[in-house]
C-alpha cells in the first residue's frame, strides 16, 4: 500500500532507521561516559545525576535495572523507569518504593539504591558483657579507662548500673542526652540532623 504511493518508500524507512540507530549509539556513548561518575558502590549519587539530561538519566536507570535484575528484567517496564526517575527528582529525601519481584528502591538523602527483599527490622536486643558487634558494622566495648571524652564514650557509675546490660536498636519515643547540649533530644531528630540513611536507622 505504501509502495503504491511511493515506490521507494522502503529506502526512506531504511534511512530513517539508520538515523535512529546513530542517535541511539550517540546516547549510549554519553551514558558510557557519565555512568561511572554517577553510579558506584551500588548507589546512584543524586546531585550528580540531576545535572544530566533526562534522556541520559532515564537510560542510566535502564542500565542499573538491567544489571540488578539480570534475566528477570522482563518484570520491569517503562512505567517503573519513570517512577524511579520522578522519585529521584522529587524533594523527598527519605522514601522507599516497592518494585517487582521483591525489590525495593531506596532514596536516602543524596543516594538511591536497589535492594532485595527490603523490610523494616523489628530491631534487636543483645546482652552486653565485654564487647558486642552490631548489625551496622559498629561495635561497643567495655574498657577500664580511656582519655577520650567525646560522644563515642559513655561513663557509667557502677553503683547505678543494674546488670545485665542490653544493647538494643531504637524504639519509638527514644531520647538521648547529648554532650554539650542542655536537656534531651529525640533519636528521630538526631538521625535526621546527621543524615543517617533511612535504610540504616533500624540497625543503629
Amino acid at each position: 500500500l505504501f509502495k503504491s504511493e511511493d515506490k521507494c518508500v522502503h529506502d526512506k524507512f531504511y534511512k530513517f532507521s539508520e538515523i535512529l540507530n546513530s542517535y541511539d549509539d550517540f546516547i549510549e556513548r554519553c551514558v558510557d561516559r557519565e555512568f561511572s561518575s554517577v553510579y558506584f558502590d551500588g548507589a546512584l549519587v543524586i546531585d550528580k545525576f540531576l545535572s544530566l539530561d533526562k534522556v541520559i538519566g532515564m537510560r542510566i536507570i535502564d542500565r542499573i535495572l538491567l544489571s540488578f535484575y539480570g534475566s528477570s528484567i522482563s518484570f520491569i517496564n517503562d512505567k517503573h523507569v519513570l517512577l524511579i526517575y520522578d522519585l529521584i527528582c522529587s524533594k523527598r529525601v527519605n522514601v522507599i518504593i516497592n518494585l517487582p519481584n521483591g525489590v525495593s528502591g531506596v532514596k536516602s538523602y543524596n543516594s538511591f539504591k536497589l535492594v532485595n527483599n527490603y523490610v523494616f527490622s523489628d530491631g534487636y536486643s543483645f546482652v552486653f558483657y565485654d564487647k558486642v558487634s552490631l548489625p551496622n558494622g559498629k561495635s561497643i566495648e567495655k574498657v577500664k579507662k580511656t582519655s577520650l571524652n567525646d560522644n563515642n564514650v559513655i561513663r557509667l557509675n557502677s553503683n547505678d548500673v543494674v546488670l545485665p546490660l542490653y544493647v538494643r536498636s531504637r524504639r519509638n519515643g527514644d531520647r538521648m542526652n547529648v554532650l554539650g547540649m542542655h536537656g534531651s533530644k529525640k533519636l528521630k531528630d538526631i538521625f535526621i540532623d546527621e543524615k543517617i540513611p533511612i535504610i540504616d536507622r533500624c540497625l543503629w
